[in-house]
């Protein structure tokens, strides 16, 4: 079973649009498939964008957010990292997928795919990475 650190698009495009790439990445993980690793700054991001941004009921991001808890593996990372300097947040990702020893950074932010790989972790895109799931 891979382990992969989704960025916050993925998580909230595969809660918010049933159809796609993030929505099948989630489905594989709910049919353990798949191990989504997160920490608590990446499901704080998370629920700020839920919330803020595409307006979600707060009760439902919460049961999301308890569910990505339940399910998935929560990391809290030990190393910091400064990478990517245009975008310092991004740096989350990399962190949680170092401390959760993931095989994959699933991501359509340029900054991250940019650099292809972390410290033997591969930075894909969902489509790339929905291409590994399907073989």
């Amino acid at each position: 079973m891979y382990a992969i650190v989704p960025d916050t698009n993925v998580l909230v495009s595969g809660s918010t649009v049933p159809h796609g790439n993030p929505a099948f990445i989630l489905n594989s993980w709910r049919s353990e498939k798949v191990q989504i690793v997160t920490s608590l700054e990446i499901l704080t991001e998370f629920q700020r964008v839920m919330l803020e941004k595409f307006n979600a009921p707060q009760n439902e991001v919460e049961i999301l957010n308890a569910f990505f808890i339940w399910k998935g593996k929560v990391v809290e990372p030990r190393q910091k990292f400064n990478v990517i300097k245009e975008d310092p947040t991004d740096n989350k990702f990399l962190e949680a997928a170092v401390e959760g020893d993931a095989d994959y950074i699933v991501s359509g932010d340029k900054d991250l795919l940019r650099l292809k790989n972390f410290m033997e972790i591969q930075i894909i895109s969902p489509a790339e990475m929905a291409s590994i799931l399907r073989k």
